[in-house]
Formats: structure tokens, C-alpha cells, sequence
């Protein structure tokens, strides 16, 4: 254990894996996760994500719980290693187990979070909403913005558990306290249309701006039709096509739409009608229903 953390104090990435190294081969679990971040990174040796695979089932095995995360992530994204949802849900309830013994204390909840999601989808285990709100709800409760979300949206809905729209704001504002965009828009969404709470549209607006800055594709959408509409904020097409625009860049739905309604009517820019149905043919062929009306009454 001295020369894991030998490795730990060292800045030098080279020094840093030679005591990993040594400590491994004397079969500590923490010290093979680490070199398993050294080769998946590069650190202090060449990047060989075999080798970081290997270390990582190596310390997983032996029961390093950060290990046995990377490994359940590893086989749920098919990276390095063939895509294989039930060694998933295998590697990231081992996980998990021993983050409900010790999330508490040290503040880890990924696989809890990850559980929850495999179950609700059904991959690697059948589906089961009940299970997936238990897990959302440990991991939830032991800081994890993204199963927080979730958990919102198991109350909001009643998957897994009563529906409770009061327990849904709580949780959907404690992950947007965090920053997290998706919940940023979400609540925004509610305060816009007075679901569950008191309509705000200065709350609302505040929270699509703040989901924006932090990346969220679809609080650009939101945005742009409150500006276009002066929801909450003063009418301005420039802005509404603008906001659109950077919905429609990321590849949003909703957002090629209006981006191509916004340049068929000349609002907020100057008219393209060529343009208005490029935009619409890439949103219909996601599946865009409004898309696909427009182009159908467009070439009738």
C-alpha cells in the first residue's frame, strides 16, 4: 500500500506508474485500477487501452469497486472490448453494492445511477421500474445530478412509484442546482406552463439561459420561442432565429424545424426557401412529424 501511495505523491507520470507497477505485482487491487488509468490516459507509459482493460479487471476481480465502474462501462458502450449489456449490469451491481455500503461516506454513486438506468431500459436484466426507482433513489440521495433528473421524472410520471409532482420539483431543482442543463430545462419547462408549481416566466427564463450556457441543445429551443413569442421576455426574432439556429447546429429536432420555418417566412432573417426545405428534409428524417406535414403541403 506504501508504494500506491508513492505513486500518488509522485508528479512525474513516469515515477508515478513505476510504483503502481510495483505495487501491483504484489496483487494490490488499488494500484492495478491506477495503472489501469495510466494506460487508458497515457500516463507515464504509452496509452494502450488493452492493457488498461486488463488492469481493470485485474483490480475489478479483486474487488475494487472504481474498477468494477469502469468495467460495467466498458461493456456498456463496447469499448475495447464486445458490447455485452449483462457483463454490464454484472460489473456495475458489484459496483454498486459496495457504494450503498460506502456512498455515504465517501460520496460515489455512479453505478447506483447506471443500475438504475439497465434496469429501466431492460438491458442486461429485465426491466424493472421498481428496481430502477430504488437505485435512482440511492444514488439520487448520495449527491448524483444525473439520477436526481431521473428521479424527477419517475415522480413527475409515476414510473416505479406514485406519481408526486411536489417530490418531482425537489429533486429536478436539487440536479439543477448542480448545473446540470437537462434539469435546468426541464424546470425551466414547468415554471413556463405553471405545471406543478406557481407559473413563473421569469424563473423560467432564467433557467433556460442558465441550461444554455451549460450546452443543453433543447433550452436553445425553448429559449428561441420564448423570444419569438415574448414569452417572459421581450420579442425579438433575430434572437429566436438565433437561438434556433444553435438547437438546430447540435442536430435538435424541434429546432431544424423552426429554423426552417424561420427562413421559409423570413423571421428574424431574410427568406430562403431553399434553405427552409434542407432544414425541413433533415428534421423529417428524424422523424419530425411537423417536418414531414410541411414538405408533404410544400410539394403538393
Amino acid at each position: 500500500m506504501a508504494q500506491v501511495y508513492l505513486g500518488k505523491l509522485y508528479k512525474v507520470p513516469k515515477r508515478a506508474f513505476y510504483w503502481y507497477q510495483k505495487s501491483a505485482e504484489n496483487g494490490n487491487k488499488l494500484a492495478q485500477f491506477y495503472l489501469g488509468i495510466c494506460y487508458e490516459n497515457g500516463k507515464g507509459v504509452e496509452k494502450d487501452c488493452f492493457k488498461a482493460f486488463e488492469f481493470y479487471e485485474k483490480a475489478a476481480r479483486s474487488g475494487n469497486k472504481y474498477a468494477q465502474l469502469r468495467l460495467g462501462g466498458y461493456y456498456y458502450n463496447g469499448k475495447r472490448v464486445k458490447k455485452d449489456y449483462s457483463k454490464s449490469f454484472e460489473w456495475y451491481i458489484k459496483s454498486a453494492i459496495q457504494e450503498s455500503k460506502f456512498a455515504a461516506e465517501q460520496g460515489h454513486s455512479s453505478a447506483q445511477c447506471y443500475l438504475g438506468l439497465l434496469y429501466e431500459v431492460g438491458k442486461g436484466t429485465d426491466q424493472d421500474l421498481e428496481k430502477s426507482y430504488y437505485w435512482y433513489k440511492k444514488a439520487a440521495m448520495n449527491g448524483n445530478k444525473f439520477a436526481q433528473l431521473n428521479l424527477g421524472y419517475f415522480y413527475e410520471n409515476g414510473r416505479g412509484t406514485q406519481k408526486d409532482m411536489k417530490k418531482a420539483i425537489e429533486w429536478y431543482e436539487k440536479s439543477a442546482k448542480q448545473d446540470y442543463g437537462k434539469a435546468q430545462c426541464r424546470l425551466g419547462y414547468l415554471y413556463e406552463n405553471g405545471i406543478g408549481i406557481d407559473q413563473d416566466l421569469g424563473k423560467a427564463i432564467d433557467l433556460y439561459k442558465k441550461a444554455a450556457k451549460n450546452g443543453h441543445v433543447a433550452a436553445y429551443y425553448c429559449l428561441g420561442k420564448c423570444y419569438q413569442d415574448g414569452i417572459g421576455i421581450e420579442k425579438n426574432e433575430v434572437k429566436a432565429f438565433g437561438h434556433y439556429k444553435k438547437s438546430a447546429e447540435k442536430g435538435y429536432l424541434n429546432g431544424l424545424y423552426n429554423l426552417g420555418y424561420c427562413y421559409e417566412s423570413g423571421i428574424g432573417t431574410e427568406i430562403d426557401k431553399e434553405k427552409a426545405v434542407e432544414l425541413y428534409k433533415d428534421a423529417a428524417k428524424g422523424g419530425n412529424r411537423d417536418a414531414q406535414i410541411r414538405l408533404e403541403m410544400i410539394s403538393s
